[in-house]
Parts: C-alpha cells; structure tokens; sequence
C-alpha cells in the first residue's frame, strides 16, 4: 500500500544510461503482511 508521496529526501541527478544508476546496498525486511526495503545510500 502506498499511502502518499510524503516529504521529499532527496533529489538525485537524471541519468543517460542504466549503468549510472545507483545500486545502494539493500535489506529486505518481512512485516508479516507488509515488506520494509532498507537502502543503504553511503
């Protein structure tokens, strides 16, 4: 469910290709019914 855009945190540049996009290290967490999706962006 997505509930609303919420605040903006923050802006990242547009990219020509798909090999500059960022790849952040990431966990997924099980909620039960829901998923949390942990990104690592340092």
């Amino acid at each position: 469910m997505i509930i609303g855009s919420g605040r903006p945190a923050f802006s990242l540049p547009e990219i020509d290709q798909l090999d500059g996009a960022l790849r952040p290290k990431s966990q997924l967490i099980n909620l039960g019914s829901d998923m949390l999706f942990d990104l690592e962006f340092s």
